[in-house]
């Protein structure tokens, strides 16, 4: 029969297996949490494709290297912009600041074991962030010379969309109000669709476009 001593020591032996154990299932869940993040990152960021093959197949065959051009620029771009300042905006706010965020510059500190957030949320984020961007390239399709759109696109990705972001999903005041928006319905599409329009009601119609229908109308 064994004595307490060494019932003691298997006890001990059990307890550090159990945690052992338990530090391995943490890590092997982080592993599967960042990996299903950059997977649907991934998913989210073949939406730059379809608005790439929607949007050059409603313009004019002399427009469609255009509008590839700029969908390409938007990921482009859009990465520098939201690794420079974009996500600090967004998820970088601290202390009793619910408006604009004020860390995460330059990807400093993302990924540390103190830090909130990891690459993995970075690159999911991106992507949504050029989703809100490329949405403005269809409105403003034949209307709007490459250089201006650039900027329009950095000034969105760096700026516009993640001040949005950090008053919802980077917890600003609007989160603190009750609001929630699950998949981007309001933050990522209704953002990008008010640039969209403000863009298209400032350019006007494409030219040439709609003169046909417009004189059909008029005959009617």
């Amino acid at each position: 029969m064994a004595t307490n001593e060494e019932l003691l020591a298997a006890l001990e032996e059990t307890k550090l297996i159990v945690a052992s154990l338990q530090e391995a299932q943490a890590v092997n869940a982080a592993g599967a949490d960042s990996g299903w993040i950059m997977t649907a990152g991934v998913i989210i960021f073949f939406m730059q494709s379809g608005f790439a093959l929607l949007e050059s197949g409603n313009v004019r065959f002399k427009n469609y290297q255009n509008i590839l051009l700029k969908n390409c620029m938007d990921a482009c771009i859009g990465a520098m912009v939201w690794w420079a300042f974009g996500f600090a905006f967004a998820f970088g706010l601290q202390n009793d600041n619910t408006f604009i965020g004020s860390k995460y510059f330059f990807a400093a500190g993302l990924g540390a074991e103190d830090a909130d957030y990891g690459y993995g949320w970075w690159f999911f984020q991106f992507a949504f962030a050029c989703t809100a961007a490329t949405i403005v390239s269809g409105s403003l399709a034949e209307r709007v010379n490459i250089p201006n759109y650039l900027l329009y696109s950095g000034f969105m990705t760096g700026f516009i969309y993640p001040v949005v972001v950090a008053w919802t999903w980077g917890g600003g005041f609007l989160t603190s109000w009750g609001f929630s928006d699950f998949a981007g319905s309001g933050v990522v599409h209704l953002t990008g669709g008010i640039a969209g329009l403000a863009g298209a009601v400032i350019c006007g119609p494409r030219i040439g476009k709609f003169e046909d229908v417009q004189a059909v109308a008029a005959i009617n």
